[in-house]
């Protein structure tokens, strides 16, 4: 056998890398050549300081808005570019450390910051592999990291360690169905060019020819044809990647349960929310097939749709939360409780910045209504919303099923980050209450 083919006798497409630290010093050393992602384009500040906050309680079922204090401590590890930097515009009372390996993503967002004028973010070269944090966060988010670590439980655990007893953890691995492509091209690409040095140039020649030329049907064919308009750190990212694990619903648990932690509920993202895939639950037609999939239990119900669905399966994006540390209440518990809670409209509005020619972000002229107006059939709830007439009421009043789990998708489509339509008022129950 080639010894090409030999270095690449690998299951989760790693490169002959199993310290952190190498893993760490080959992330920075291609993050520093393709910093990703792109600086965006346009930012925005929220005008209500505290919408944020609000929202990811009710992601998590806190209609009394009490599991992130007001003014929360973050951390945003693993930051690239970005994250860091609109996750300080989100939580303004909050205190906001952004860590990432490649000291050249931290300059970026550095920049970016010092545009912005923004004095709750502190940016840090560190990996978290390193990191000495403990119990110091009510909320860390880690989004796209621990799949690139030698050793992504201990990443995991790092990340555990970090957080409050009572803390929030906001983690997107890699769904192993959604990597089927990228993972082919990328061994491909390797094993092409002769050259296991991550993003080389003879690699980079490769991958933006097999991107132009892409003909045929297929999976490989359909993946690299969606590549043609990609930034040169998008086709990086996503063909030329050298270190990366991905995960199914049970190995995701089983990877959460190794650092004392639990999945708690989905993470509606801004990326399942543009493909229209806005749940873990199928919507079954047929009575007993029901039956029997509502019975389950959340993680058995999640793995189901993760294996039916394949994949077109939503991204792997969940909160988790240290383990014991109370009684955890199960997605059908937390769509009563939302039933029997009331609700007012958010009515608010949102700044701007754009990216300009300067290569710096300026802030554009006034304000715009935010949220945006809602979508039929949930735009009629959102008018009715009264905060004194019960959700149940309100979906029954339109028509909406109030039965799990198509009633989790009302709960997602009005009062969740992604759609914050809804602010719970004082009087709704907790959701201790309704599940014991």
């Amino acid at each position: 056998m080639s010894s090409a083919l030999n270095a690449d006798l690998d299951d989760q497409n790693l490169v002959l890398l199993d310290q952190s630290a190498d893993v760490d010093k080959t992330n920075a050393t291609f993050y520093a050549k393709y910093p990703f992602p792109c600086r965006a384009q346009r930012l925005e500040r929220p005008m209500d300081p505290d919408l944020e906050r609000l929202m990811v309680c009710q992601d998590l079922g806190d209609w009394s808005h009490k599991r992130l204090p007001n003014k929360p401590a973050i951390w945003v590890a693993g930051c690239g570019t970005n994250q860091a930097v609109m996750t300080a515009l989100s939580f303004p009372k909050g205190q906001i450390i952004g860590s990432d390996v490649s000291p050249r993503s931290v300059e970026i967002a550095s920049l970016s910051a010092a545009d912005l004028g923004l004095s709750n973010l502190t940016l840090r070269v560190e990996s978290l592999n390193d990191a000495s944090y403990r119990e110091q966060f009510d909320y860390i988010i880690c989004t796209g990291v621990i799949h690139h670590n030698a050793n992504p439980a201990e990443s995991l655990k790092a990340l555990a360690r970090a957080l409050k007893p009572n803390g929030v953890l906001q983690l997107m691995v890699y769904n192993r169905y959604h990597r089927i492509t990228s993972s082919c091209m990328q061994k491909a690409l390797r094993v092409l060019s002769g050259d296991t040095v991550p993003g080389s140039e003879r690699q980079q020649g490769l991958a933006s020819i097999l991107v132009k030329t892409a003909q045929g049907p297929g999976l490989i064919g359909d993946f690299l044809r969606a590549m043609r308009d990609a930034r040169p750190e998008e086709l990086a990212d996503g063909l030329m990647q050298p270190i990366e694990h991905s995960y199914t619903i049970a190995s995701l648990a089983q990877l959460a349960q190794s650092a004392g932690l639990e999945l708690e509920l989905p993470c509606l993202n801004q990326f399942d929310q543009m493909r229209g895939r806005f749940d873990w639950n199928l919507q079954v037609t047929d009575p007993e097939v029901k039956r029997y999939y509502t019975a389950l239990p959340d993680l058995d119900r999640w793995y189901v749709t993760n294996l039916l669905l394949c994949e077109r399966s939503p991204l792997l994006w969940f909160y988790l939360r240290p383990q014991n540390v109370a009684t955890r209440s199960t997605e059908a518990q937390i769509c009563e409780s939302f039933l029997e809670s009331r609700f007012t409209r958010v009515i608010s509005r949102r700044s701007s910045y754009t990216l300009r020619a300067d290569d710096k972000y300026h802030a554009d002229r006034g304000s715009v209504e935010f949220p945006p107006p809602a979508e039929r059939p949930f735009s009629a709830v959102v008018a009715d919303a009264d905060g004194q007439t019960t959700m149940r009421a309100l979906l029954h009043r339109h028509g909406l099923p109030t039965s799990f789990p198509e009633v989790n998708i009302s709960r997602l489509r009005l009062s969740s980050t992604a759609f914050p339509y809804l602010r719970a008022v004082a009087q709704s129950p907790s959701i201790a209450s309704v599940s014991h």
